[in-house]
This record gives C-alpha cells, structure tokens and sequence, in this order.
C-alpha cells in the first residue's frame, strides 16, 4: 500500500466535529450554571433580589459648631457584590497530524558450507584438490506510522452579563442610605443635652426643610416657564391669524381703510410674545379678572386708525391665565424660602448669644 492510501478511510467529521460539538454543549451548560447561580444566590423564593445590610456610623459637622452622630444602614443587592460565575469558551483550536514512515528492507540470508577433496594422477604425476562451498541471504521488512490529535480549548470569565449590569445599575439608583437615629455632640463627642441639643435639632430640621422647599421653588420656576412659553406660542399663532384677516380685509375696504399700515399690528404682537413675562407679572399683581385681562389685550389705537379688531387677545385668555397661576405659584414657593431662612438665621442668632 503506497503513501498516499494510508490516508483513505479517515473519519475527518467526527474528527473535527467531534470537539465543535463538544465546546458547544460545554457553552450550554456553562450558560446553565451562570443562570442557576443568578436565579439561586441572587433572589429568593418570592422573585425577590437578595439583599446584604450594612450598618455604619457618619459624622458630620453640626449647625451650632457641634457634630451630628448619625446611624446610618443601606441594603445592597447581593448580586452587585459577589463575581458572577460567567465562563465562556472563546476559542476551539483543532489540530490533526498524521505521519506516514514507510521503510522496505529486504535482505535474504541463507548460508552453508561443504567441502571436498579428490586426487588425480596419470602416471608419474598425480594432482591434489580440494575446496568448499558458501551462501549467506536475509530479509528485513519494517514499517513506521505516526498519528498526533491535539484539541485546545480556552476559555475566560466574561464577568456580569451586560443585560444584568443594567439591571444592577437601576437597582443601584434606587439605593440610598437610610437614617436609623442621630444625636448631636459637641466636638469631644459629649452628648448635646437641654436648650443646646434642642437648638441644634431645631436646625436641623430647618436645614432640611430649606432642602425641601428650595427643590419645591425651582419646580414652581420651571412650571411657571413652561406656561410663559405656551403663552407666547399662542401669541405667535394668533398673530398669524391676524395677519391673515388684515390682508383680506385691506383687499375688499374702502381707500381711507387701506391707508392703515400692519406695522402697529405687527408690533402689538411681536411686544407681547416678547414681552410675556412682564405682561404675566404685571397681572399677577392685580386683583379682580377684569383687570387682569385689561392688561392682555388693551385697545391700539394710532392716528385715530382703530386695530383692536386685529389686535385682540381674548382667544389666549386660557394661556394668559394658566401663567398667572403658576406665576403666583412661583412667588409663594419663593416667600417660603425666605421666610425659612429668615427663621433659620432667627434661631443662629440665639445660638451664637447661647455661646
């Protein structure tokens, strides 16, 4: 059989298909383990995400020159803080050699040996001879075959998957420390007691109510802006409308009606769209509805030539009104501001006198 025959009859399939298939169901049962861990060390029975709770003291300076001891605790999921089991097969190297020796020797060996002797003679002279006989053969047949199978596989921890990070990381945002007791001291750490720690929780209290209501003053600002810009928005279509009306109505009017000019109109408009906020705040400070619309929509009037047909404003009487309201609204948030600070600047004073 020659060389190349040796070859014939290999099962290439199973050869390199084998260890594909192999890695493939290894991934599937790695994929199984990193979810059973998930689903088991991760939430318990109800589907609920297992949590860890951490306990810890923080200090912090207090308002009247003292120290806040605060007893604080956070419940942090599991997951977040316990690697993820995320193995993964990344690379299947499959390596197959074959090698083929082939070597014929053939050597025949056969050996023997014999001899003989014999004597001639005619007459007066005679011949001696004598001699032997040998044969050496041998055959030696050897064949080498070789074969090398070598299959690497490597594989890496891929970490938390990408579809449970983002899950962590909305958790995380929901996770905030929670205040379980808190005391004032002074600075040797000596428990405040009496007028002192009532001043010092007084402030405190304070403080956080200036948090609290300084968040409340910049929602009212923000509201407050959205209706100004609605406000003007209407503003902005109607002027379009009036536009429209006043080309139409210059086109079938008498001559001394086509004298009148749209620039007053346009400016009626164009000064209240940029002008809101003054228009809002001005209302605002008025009483009765009456008034207030008065300064929406007043007559306009130039060399004797009546616009308010084409400068009225009542149809936004709806966006004027909403900005009024959450004008007001912005101010009594404002006063609340002040009024707490004014009180937490009260109760400072009385401290530093206390001292």
């Amino acid at each position: 059989m020659n060389i190349g025959e040796q070859f014939k009859g290999l099962d290439m399939k199973n050869l390199i298909g084998g260890p594909l298939t192999a890695a493939a169901e290894s991934s599937l049962m790695l994929a199984r383990t990193t979810a059973e861990f998930i689903n088991q060390v991760g939430f318990d029975a109800d589907q609920k995400a297992r949590t860890v709770l951490f306990k810890y003291n923080k200090q912090e300076p207090g308002e009247d020159g003292g120290l806040i001891s605060q007893e604080m605790s956070i419940d942090i999921p599991l997951l977040a803080i316990v690697p993820i089991p995320n193995l993964q097969i990344d690379e299947v190297n499959i390596m197959f050699d074959m090698e083929v020796k082939d070597c014929v020797k053939e050597e025949s060996s056969m050996s023997g040996s014999g001899s003989f002797s014999a004597k001639v003679g005619w007459g007066p002279i005679s011949v001696s001879v004598s001699g032997s006989v040998s044969a050496h053969s041998s055959n030696t047949r050897s064949t080498d075959k070789s074969a090398k199978y070598h299959v690497d596989v490597r594989a890496t921890n891929h970490g938390t998957p990408e579809g449970l990070a983002r899950v962590l990381d909305m958790m995380a945002a929901s996770v905030s420390p929670n205040l379980i007791g808190s005391r004032p001291t002074d600075q040797s750490g000596a428990e405040l007691t009496g007028d002192r720690r009532e001043r010092s929780q007084k402030l405190r209290a304070l403080r956080e109510k200036s948090m609290q209501l300084e968040s409340a003053e910049s929602a009212a600002r923000d509201s407050r802006d959205i209706k100004l810009n609605a406000f003007a928005r209407k503003a902005q279509s109607l002027q379009e409308l009036a536009r429209n009306k006043f080309s139409s109505d210059m086109a079938n009017e008498k001559d001394d009606k086509k004298k009148l000019s749209e620039d007053p109109m346009n400016s009626f408009w164009n000064d209240l769209q940029i002008g809101a906020r003054q228009k809002v705040t001005l209302a605002a400070s008025l009483t009765g509805d009456e008034a207030k619309i008065a300064t929406l929509c007043p007559p306009v009037k130039v060399d004797d030539k009546d616009y308010t047909s084409y400068t009225t404003a009542s149809t936004a009487e709806n966006e004027f009104t909403a900005a009024i309201k959450a004008h007001i609204e912005w101010e009594k948030s404002q006063k609340a501001v002040e009024d707490n600070k004014t009180e937490y600047n009260s109760v400072m004073m009385g401290v530093a006198v206390a001292k």
